[in-house]
Formats: structure tokens, C-alpha cells, sequence
């Protein structure tokens, strides 16, 4: 054997000529290796220019003079690069770091003495970093409330960011890619996200801090929540076409245009509103509610083409543009009592958009449509018709005309489909279009009449003359209790 077991000093023969030689070479290693500290550990490629005796643990993929000398240590001596491979139980110090390193057999990794405190870093079967300072490999991690000194009996693990906009959470992950997420997220409310792929996220719930309120963004919320009406912009019982709309003029059902007009067109589901602004009046009755003063709401749309300008009572913002469901949230002045005005302006162009909602509290809900007939029902209390839905008010059309009996100079009047908001403003024709008459059933001919006590629920009775007792008379109707 030629040199000692462990750090392979050489021996010095007997015989052997120029012992000096040897001698020194064994002190080369003993000042290499004894109280081993290095420069770092994160080189994979030797310095340009090297202090000499200076020490470093060759990182993993090493190239140029450290090629093949992954985790063995480097020692600068006399021009040259001398490696020694270590053995396990071997610490190095790493002055980068400034952390104390062990070799297990297959990688360096912290070392940290039993019950040691104020330790940066530590590794648990696993190499920590300046990153993940604890790192643990293990198939599974016990924390037990304290039965030693004794504790509380409590167990409380603490996760600490340092201010609102910053992140304090815990990931899941599938080989390292993130699929889901729970936490203080970007701020200080609780968060759970998923993610099939680790790249893209989706809200699942969220705990709003302030009011305690939970949040469900993909999933849709009872419909009766959305305090609009028509907010799909599928209802247009005053048949209106798609262009450009007078001041005050409703272009769909409970949605007219503002005080500088509107140019609105509806594709599908798709509204572009290309000028000016729309609006709807929200009535808190309509919702069980006295007044919608001084409340939280988000206002929300499906996607959005261009920035949205939105008024809310006295309140005011914008939805930013973008995919998936976009709102902004206000909060009504305490003077926003009686009727609640939401206006939608086209603020830098044409934007388009979908499947408007306003709904209290802080976050948005996924849209889910009331059922078709319900949604009518909530607009005929502000305005309903006696036509078929694809024919405008006054139009000629015998289907769906009302028939009212003679008796004298009356005529039996009819109840409305749905009670209306307020007692209406009462329109109505003979089935060919001529205002303010009735038609004969049976005769066909017209009659002038006057509507007379019209109430929320319909029209009590007609006057008209002349008129053929007991004989039927028939008209179209429009009513409009718009606020």
C-alpha cells in the first residue's frame, strides 16, 4: 500500500530517494482537505483566473479542466488543478453559501447538527438551496403538538408573507408541474386554483376577507342572484334592429340607449355597442330589496373586445379587456336610493362583449341564464305585448289578439300576461294596425274605443261605439311600465 486509507497520503519508503519530495506532496493534501472550505459549490467550470490553494466543489456537467469531476474537490496548487474525490462523512464549508456541507455517497447536502438553532438551511434527505432552505424527501412529514416540554396540546402551522400583494400558499404538484393551489394568492383572500397542465390556472373558490362571502368563478350561481334583466340581450319584444338608436329608445328589452344615443348591433350572444352608451334601470322591489344604497356589486361581462366604462348609481369603472368573465366592483353611494341606473359606454371605440351581469358582493360568478319563459316574465312587468314575439307593436297580425265582448257601449276588458312594475302606459290596435280601434270578429269591422281604468293588472274595460251586444271584438296591445 502506497498511501493511507482515507485522505491517501503517501508513504515515505526507506529507501526511497528525495523523500522531501513525498513529504511535501502529503502536506499539500493535508492543507488541502484538513478543515475543508470552499469558494462555493455551484462552478461547473474552473475560474478564469484562480487564487492559488484555492478550493471549490465542481458542480454537476463539468466541462473544460473540471470535465469528469462532478462533486470532487478542486484545489489550485502550483498552476495546476488537483482533485481529490471525497468520502462519506467528509464537511466542507461553503463560504457562498455560508453553510456547513456534508458528502452522503452521493451528493453534498446541508449539514446541520441535532437540535442545532438559527440554522440557515437544511436538507432532509434532500439537498436545500438558497431557494428551498428546507428541503425533505420523505413519504410522509409529522407535526405532533408539543408532549415534552409540556405544550399547549395545539398544533398551528404558520405561513408568514410579508404584505398584501405578495404570496403566502401551499402547491400540489404531479412531477414537479403545479396542479393546484391554496392560499393568500396576490392578496388577502383565500384562494383555491387548479391547473391541468401547471401552466394554466383557473379560480375554483374564494373566500372574500372582508365579508366572509364564498365564491364559486367556475361555477354558476343560483340565476336569481343577477339583479339585471335580459342581460343576455336575447329579449326584443319592441322588435328593434340592430344600428344606431335615439336617445331614450329602448333597443332590447329593458336595455335603451343613453342620453347621446347608441349604436348597437346583437350577433348570438355577442353585443358590439360601436358608439355612445346603454343603460338599465334597476328596481329594488323587483328584488325584494327597499334600496340598493351603500352595497357592494360586480359588474360583469363574458369577454370584452375593448375597455368598458361602467356607471352604477354614483359609482364608477372599468372593465379591463380580455377572455373569460371580466367585472369591476363598486360600491353605491349612500344617496344611490330608489331606482339603481347601470350604464355601459363604449369609452375608446367599438368594444363586444356578452352576458352581462351585476351581482352583490366582491367577485364575479360564471354566467348562468335564467330559463327562458322566467326571463320574459321579468321583462313584461316593465313592458309586454300581445303579439307573437318576432312582430313589432302595431304591426298587422291577427295571432295572439285579445277578444273582448260587447255589452252596450262596453267592452270586457283582460288581465295582462304578467302584474307589471307600475300602472302602464296602455297602447293597442285593431289586428291590422289601425290605433285606438277594435275590429268586429265576426264582421270585421272598426271600431274607435278608449281604454279605460288600466291598472297593474290589465285593462278593466273599453268604451266604443257603435257596438253589437254580446258580440266579440278583438285587439293587439302594447304595455309599458318602464320606470
Amino acid at each position: 500500500m502506497d498511501t493511507t486509507p482515507n485522505l491517501r497520503l503517501p508513504y515515505i519508503f526507506s529507501a526511497q530517494a528525495q523523500k522531501h519530495v513525498t513529504h511535501n506532496e502529503g502536506l499539500q493534501i493535508l492543507d488541502a482537505l484538513v478543515q475543508l472550505g470552499v469558494v462555493n459549490r455551484t462552478q461547473s467550470a474552473p475560474p478564469a483566473s484562480p487564487v492559488d490553494g484555492a478550493r471549490y466543489i465542481v458542480a454537476v456537467a463539468a466541462t473544460g479542466d473540471w470535465s469528469g469531476q462532478d462533486n470532487s474537490i478542486a484545489i489550485y496548487q502550483d498552476g495546476a488543478w488537483i482533485f481529490h474525490a471525497p468520502q462519506v462523512g467528509w464537511l466542507a464549508w461553503d463560504a457562498a453559501a455560508g453553510e456547513l456541507l456534508v458528502w452522503v455517497g452521493s451528493t453534498w447536502m446541508a449539514a446541520v447538527a441535532g437540535g442545532a438553532s438559527g440554522a440557515t438551511i437544511l436538507g432532509v434527505n434532500a439537498t436545500a438551496d438558497a431557494t428551498n432552505r428546507l428541503a425533505v424527501k420523505s413519504d410522509a412529514v409529522l407535526f405532533s403538538h408539543d408532549d415534552v416540554t409540556p405544550g399547549s396540546g395545539d398544533q398551528r402551522a404558520v405561513i408568514n408573507k410579508a404584505a398584501v400583494g405578495n404570496t403566502a400558499s401551499i402547491v400540489f404538484q404531479d412531477n414537479w408541474s403545479g396542479r393546484a393551489e391554496f392560499g393568500l394568492a396576490g392578496d388577502d383572500d383565500w384562494r383555491v386554483k387548479v391547473s391541468p397542465d401547471g401552466g394554466t390556472w383557473r379560480e375554483a373558490l374564494i373566500a372574500e376577507r372582508t365579508t366572509g362571502r364564498i365564491y364559486l368563478p367556475q361555477t354558476p350561481a343560483c340565476a336569481y342572484d343577477n339583479i339585471l334583466i335580459n342581460g343576455d340581450f336575447q329579449l326584443n319584444q319592441r322588435v328593434v334592429a340592430n344600428g344606431v338608436v335615439a336617445s331614450g329608445v329602448f333597443a332590447r328589452d329593458r336595455w335603451k340607449a343613453g342620453s347621446s344615443g347608441a349604436s348597437l348591433s346583437v350577433s348570438g350572444y355577442d353585443v358590439t355597442l360601436a358608439s355612445g352608451s346603454i343603460e338599465q334601470k334597476i328596481v329594488p322591489d323587483q328584488w325584494g330589496a327597499v334600496s340598493f344604497a351603500s352595497t357592494q356589486f360586480t359588474v360583469s361581462v363574458e369577454g370584452t373586445s375593448n375597455h368598458i366604462y361602467v356607471e352604477l348609481g354614483s359609482a364608477s369603472g372599468t372593465i379591463a379587456p380580455g377572455a373569460g368573465r371580466r367585472s369591476v366592483t363598486l360600491v353605491t353611494a349612500a344617496g344611490d336610493t330608489g331606482n339603481l341606473t347601470l350604464k355601459l359606454f363604449a369609452s375608446s371605440g367599438a368594444v363586444t362583449f356578452s352576458r352581462v351581469a351585476v351581482r352583490a358582493g366582491a367577485m364575479p360568478s360564471a354566467w348562468l341564464a335564467r330559463p327562458w319563459e322566467i326571463e320574459l316574465r321579468l321583462a313584461q312587468r316593465f313592458f309586454q305585448k300581445s303579439y307573437r314575439a318576432e312582430i313589432a307593436p302595431g304591426a298587422s297580425d291577427l295571432y295572439g289578439s285579445q277578444a273582448c265582448v260587447a255589452d252596450g257601449s262596453f267592452l270586457t276588458g283582460f288581465e295582462f300576461a304578467v302584474a307589471m312594475h307600475a300602472n302602464p302606459t296602455f297602447t293597442f290596435w285593431a289586428p291590422n294596425g289601425t290605433l285606438s280601434n277594435m275590429r268586429g270578429f265576426a264582421t270585421g269591422t272598426l271600431v274607435a274605443a278608449t281604454a279605460a281604468q288600466i291598472y297593474k293588472r290589465g285593462v278593466r274595460y273599453f268604451s266604443a261605439s257603435p257596438l253589437v251586444d254580446a258580440n266579440f271584438y278583438e285587439c293587439q296591445f302594447a304595455a309599458d311600465a318602464e320606470p
